[in-house]
């Protein structure tokens, strides 16, 4: 009894395996000619390359979509907003620099035969750490990855320069973007419906304003103003089979939750997802 007592008394005293995945303490004399801007340069322009996979879960990169059914195809990646906005500052250690932070991407991508639609959307925020080397007077992005421990609190991306009007006008835009398609159920970046029936001839009309009573959020971890609010259209099908109308009228309505940020010179809606 006396033995174990000791052991758990003297655990905490022994020395601990440092973490690999941890973001170390500064250490080391920082490379002539290396800067900050220079690195985050790097870390950018290597999230901007795994953008370019065409898998959903791409080796060597932060990003990931879990929620799959089936074989994806017509994968495409997209980061929106500045992905080193906001990121813990470079840190070197002995012969590299550290750099975590959030990125916001989107996937979309098709599940051939997943009813009501193949089509699928989602927003992804990224956490990601990447190791950056200096040689030749340059900056190298080396290991990129996920970074789930990653401290929401130390990322403080910047608050969008554009009035509360105008992103409600963005939103409304995109609203109506949904309701002039022809298709049910709408597009991805829509809000869905899971009693939704599936038809190439559809036409969709609002009830009233999407916007009244809305209320909007800004995520400094993220970048993204998020708008929610409620919400109904009517859709009307006008499909034939076997000679017969086919058609339904019905009503899909609920609460939303709108995401949107800055891409470029623009607000950008990523998704009206329903909430």
């Amino acid at each position: 009894m006396g033995v174990t007592l000791l052991i758990f008394v003297l655990l905490p005293l022994l020395p601990q395996s440092p973490d690999p995945d941890a973001i170390p303490p500064e250490s080391g004399v920082r490379p002539a000619g290396s800067s900050n801007e220079a690195v985050l340069a790097a870390v950018s322009a290597g999230l901007e390359s795994c953008a370019q996979a065409r898998v959903l879960r791409p080796a060597n990169c932060p990003q990931k979509v879990d929620d799959l059914v089936g074989q994806a195809d017509e994968v495409h990646w997209a980061i929106h907003g500045d992905p080193v906005d906001g990121a813990y500052a470079p840190v070197w250690s002995n012969d590299r620099f550290y750099v975590a932070g959030n990125a916001v991407m989107t996937a979309t991508y098709q599940v051939p035969y997943q009813v009501p639609s193949p089509e699928n959307l989602t927003v992804e925020v990224v956490p990601y750490r990447a190791e950056v080397t200096w040689t030749d007077g340059k900056a190298t992005i080396g290991d990129l990855r996920s970074f789930d421990r990653i401290d929401k609190q130390r990322i403080s991306k910047r608050e969008p320069r554009f009035t509360p009007e105008q992103v409600t006008a963005v939103v409304r835009t995109a609203f109506h973007r949904c309701v002039a398609g022809t298709r049910s159920p709408m597009p991805p970046e829509c809000p869905s419906w899971s009693a939704a029936q599936q038809s190439d001839h559809a036409t969709w009309t609002l009830n009233g304003d999407p916007l009244v009573n809305s209320k909007q959020t800004f995520e400094s971890s993220t970048g993204m103003v998020h708008v929610t609010g409620s919400y109904s259209a009517t859709v009307s099908t006008h499909d034939q089979f076997l000679g017969m109308d086919a058609g339904y009228k019905t009503t899909q309505s609920g609460d939303y939750d709108a995401s949107v940020i800055v891409d470029g010179p623009e607000l950008h809606v990523l998704q009206i997802k329903s909430a």
